[in-house]
């Protein structure tokens, strides 16, 4: 059995003009949901092993957020692929680099996110806010295994739901 997490980024900026959308920043929402979704990790004793990101500015800046409000040391990989793929190419991407990984967290865009679960779960997440996290159980134990429906999601929660 292996976890996979999988997290959209905080809210960004879409006031701020940085040229691209690659480029885009977290706005204070963001950084404050992301902070509580941090903390949300310890209270359930969640440890990824491995996180996996976009490149993007905003979710760098929600992986950086994770770790400070976390306190984890996972090993982190940041990769240009991972920047709005399609739900098919992250599941290739995992299942050639989660390594012996028990516990992956995946940082990452809509609509992959809730596709990405569709797919793996053939359960349908109808919205996936920013900063929300959904852990999705996978009956495999190597990664290479990944595909479609071999996931069950076990809950998903969104910043809201959380005090401060």
């Amino acid at each position: 059995m292996k976890t996979l997490l999988v997290m959209r980024h905080g809210k960004s900026d879409w006031e701020t003009s940085v040229g691209r959308d690659h480029e885009r920043l977290l706005n204070e929402r963001g950084q404050r949901a992301v902070k509580r979704m941090g903390k949300h990790l310890v209270e359930r004793s969640i440890d990824p092993d491995l996180i996996v990101s976009s490149s993007a500015t905003r979710t760098r800046e929600t992986t950086k957020g994770l770790l400070e409000s976390w306190g984890g040391t996972p090993r982190v990989i940041f990769d240009r692929a991972l920047y709005l793929p399609e739900s098919g190419e992250v599941i290739e991407y995992l299942s050639r680099s989660a390594g012996n990984a028990q516990t992956v967290l995946l940082v990452n865009h809509e609509p992959t996110c809730s596709t990405l679960i569709r797919r793996l779960c053939k359960e349908t997440v109808a919205h996936f806010p920013t900063a929300a996290l959904a852990r999705v159980d996978l009956a495999i134990d190597d990664w290479k295994d990944l595909q479609v429906g071999v996931g069950e999601l076990a809950w998903m929660t969104v910043p809201r739901e959380l005090s401060d």
